[in-house]
């Protein structure tokens, strides 16, 4: 049981640094054009490049893991994040620094997808529902992490490092979890191994870089004018995929609903998180005196909520997935409408305030996400666990950057608490979507 504790470390670690990655270094980019003289073109890419190769690649990462081995993937996805952790961190000029980012969003679609493959694959199935309830609170502290610790390290500025330090911070914790996956993490892989699906693959990258694209584009330079046609030749595509691959799914017992459902509610779940906390933290650094550790402790309160209220999901699983996972949306959708009823009376909330409502957030992320990654998962066998974890971060990573895009463009179209309160509301209707989408699913995960 050490071995399979020590090992599913080493991949929670992975997921951590892939979550705050882009966060983090976002929030560097005034210091960043300050020292390369990058102009804004060139950090748009920094980070959409980052975005967009994670994105295309996923899919084919998981499939890669399933055939060839999931610790081998995994293992070469770190050793590859590490090295162009490293060339990020000494590049000359912000143009190396862009081209550096994008081959670490292809290394990163080596590693990331294998995450729940190896959890399936070494993690008793009766303790699975736990560890997903783990990984949902790493999702959690990513999430707040990623901005608070871009902000802290460049205000940091060690050893005059300034921006530097925020790739540098990372280069250890990957190490250790290299070290960790190569000792600890068993190797697995599909027992029947059907071939790499390429035209697929193909498929999937482009019609995810139709979508990421646009979207990425949108928050720092407004909609480009051919969004439009890319979303809908986008859509085509995935139509495609979905309608091809309905009879092979069905004939390895997937459960199409579920899955479809789950990914469904879980785009619109995520699509909030990561956009909430980018714009929570500008907020409070805009609008009161605190520090970066300040803003870390306004949102701490969230990330204890978290951790509270996923212990009890996952141990309620089994009788009230269903249930828990609605009442979490259904939290999480409520904490956004008071937080926008908080600053319509008072636009500078004192901590106690901030407090109460971002552990009410806390606990409905708590209550939901580990059983929505759960239920996506309980309905792929083992076999297809690769390939399945692949489409599942697609999904997320899509999630996301339409959050970010959609809701840090609302908040930027105005200039005082107005927008932020418009962006929560909008953030309420999604979060009510998610919940909606929740109810249909089956009660509980089906083995």
């Amino acid at each position: 049981m050490r071995q399979i504790i020590v090992g599913i470390s080493a991949v929670f670690l992975a997921a951590f640094l892939d979550l705050t990655d882009n966060t983090s270094v976002s929030v560097a980019f005034p210091s960043i054009a300050s020292s390369l003289g990058a102009s804004h073109a060139v950090l748009q890419w920094v980070s959409i490049g980052n975005t967009l190769a994670l994105g295309a690649g996923l899919a084919l990462g998981g499939q890669l893991g399933d055939q060839y081995g999931r610790r081998k993937m995994f293992l070469i996805g770190v050793a590859g994040y590490i090295v162009t952790t490293v060339l990020c961190a000494v590049a000359p000029t912000g143009m190396a620094l862009a081209i550096f980012r994008f081959i670490q969003g292809l290394v990163g679609s080596l590693m990331i997808p294998q995450i729940f493959g190896i959890i399936k694959a070494s993690v008793p199935e009766a303790k699975q529902p736990a560890v997903f309830g783990m990984y949902g609170i790493v999702l959690s502290l990513a999430a707040i992490a990623g901005p608070l610790l871009g902000g802290v390290l460049v205000s940091w500025n060690a050893f005059h490092l300034s921006w530097r330090l925020v790739f540098f911070f990372n280069v250890p914790i990957a190490v250790v979890a290299f070290v960790l996956g190569y000792l600890y993490i068993p190797e697995s892989l599909a027992s029947v191994r059907q071939g790499i699906n390429v035209l697929g693959a193909i498929v999937v990258a482009v019609a995810t870089t139709l979508v990421l694209l646009p979207l990425s584009l949108m928050s720092t330079s407004g909609w480009p004018a051919w969004g439009f046609p890319a979303l809908v030749l986008a859509a085509a595509l995935y139509a495609f995929l979905y309608v091809s691959g309905m009879r092979k799914f069905r004939d390895q017992n997937v459960h199409l609903r579920q899955f479809s459902l789950g990914m469904a509610a879980s785009l619109l779940f995520f699509s909030v998180v990561g956009a909430l906390f980018i714009i929570l933290s500008l907020y409070v650094a805009q609008t009161s005196q605190r520090s970066a550790w300040g803003i870390a402790l306004v949102m701490l309160p969230y990330a204890v909520g978290s951790v509270l209220t996923s212990g009890v999901s996952t141990a309620a699983e089994a009788r009230h997935g269903r249930a828990l996972c609605v009442l979490g949306a259904a939290l999480s959708a409520g904490f956004t409408a008071a937080f926008a009823g908080l600053l319509h009376i008072n636009p500078q909330p004192a901590y106690w305030q901030y407090a109460v409502v971002l552990l009410i957030g806390g606990m409905g992320v708590g209550l939901c996400a580990p059983i929505l990654i759960n239920l996506i998962l309980s309905a792929v066998p083992h076999d297809l666990a690769g390939s399945a974890s692949g489409l599942l971060n697609t999904c997320s990573q899509i999630g996301a950057a339409a959050g970010i895009a959609v809701f840090m463009t609302w908040y930027f179209d105005g200039t005082d608490s107005s927008s932020f309160i418009s962006a929560l509301i909008g953030m309420t209707v999604v979060y009510a979507l998610s919940a909606v989408l929740s109810a249909l699913l089956p009660k509980a995960a089906q083995a």
